[in-house]
């Protein structure tokens, strides 16, 4: 009520709900995951209102989205009146703290963590940006202050797409091309399976992040491998990561928020490691 009353409605907000229940006759959107062939389905949305803090997991328009990301451009006046001041606007994109060498920005660049946002460059370009995911939802926000251009990608489903394609409309509006695409699969590719069945086990990573949360099992069935993140039951599937290999120890990720990610392994006598999605991880303890 509070969050309707005095950020919603100054913010132009039309669709902005935490709950289809407020609002029964929003079309939404249905949440898809991807299975073992690389297919989509119909999953489920991992609704948790418990951990879900005012500024998660909130259900909102294509329309609400460039709202409120006017609004962060227009110094935190929506269409209906000031939320913020352009003082606390300015502090909330300041950058902060930078952030590691292997989560910077996909041209390389510095990144830096500002108050829920993240600040880096698109071919010099200063941007703001953030990326959200609830496991079958997703989207990808990106702002370019000096030109006063702002590009929302929101998605039923979480895959990397989401960011690729921000960050390809964001250098298109700029005059620049796209760099970054979805990665190929070749589903004639028949990899040298022999290092295979050293690569199942518990991987660790080195540091505690998003990307890998604790510890990873990862399984070989003889034919494919496979992440588990959570068993399934009577209601939904379970939590499965593919790995479809384009290499043979190198794989894009299906499934489980991680679709179109990447992971390379390295196989050093009894030692394996990989490099899953740019987090470093070990099989398993760290040391």
């Amino acid at each position: 009520d509070y969050m309707a009353r005095h950020v919603f409605a100054p913010l132009g907000l039309e669709d902005a709900r935490f709950t289809p229940e407020e609002k029964p006759d929003l079309p939404l959107a249905t949440p898809h995951d991807y299975d073992q062939d690389g297919h989509a389905y119909a999953s489920f949305f991992p609704r948790n209102r418990a951990s879900a803090a005012a500024g998660s997991q909130l259900i909102l328009s294509a329309r609400d989205a460039t709202r409120w990301l006017q609004a962060v451009l227009d110094g935190g006046r929506g269409t209906q009146g000031q939320v913020l001041s352009a003082a606390s606007v300015a502090e909330m994109v300041r950058p902060m703290v930078k952030v590691p060498q292997g989560e910077r920005g996909s041209d390389g660049s510095d990144t830096s963590y500002a108050l829920g946002w993240m600040v880096g460059a698109l071919d010099g370009v200063t941007t703001v940006s953030h990326g959200g995911a609830t496991i079958t939802m997703g989207s990808q926000f990106i702002m370019v202050p000096q030109e006063q251009l702002a590009v929302a990608v929101v998605a039923n489903s979480v895959s990397d797409l989401t960011s690729i394609v921000a960050e390809g409309v964001t250098r298109l509006m700029l005059g620049r091309e796209p760099v970054r695409r979805f990665p190929r699969v070749d589903r004639s590719f028949v990899p040298d399976r022999a290092l295979w069945p050293q690569l199942a086990g518990t991987y660790t990573p080195l540091r505690l992040q998003n990307t890998v949360t604790g510890p990873l099992p990862i399984e070989f069935d003889g034919q494919r491998l496979r992440a588990r993140t959570y068993p399934g039951d009577e209601r939904r599937r379970p939590g499965d990561i593919w790995l479809y290999p384009v290499a043979d120890l190198a794989f894009v990720l299906f499934g489980r928020g991680r679709t179109g990610g990447r992971v390379k392994f390295t196989v050093d006598g009894e030692a394996v490691s990989a490099v899953w999605q740019d987090v470093s991880i070990v099989k398993g303890p760290a040391r």
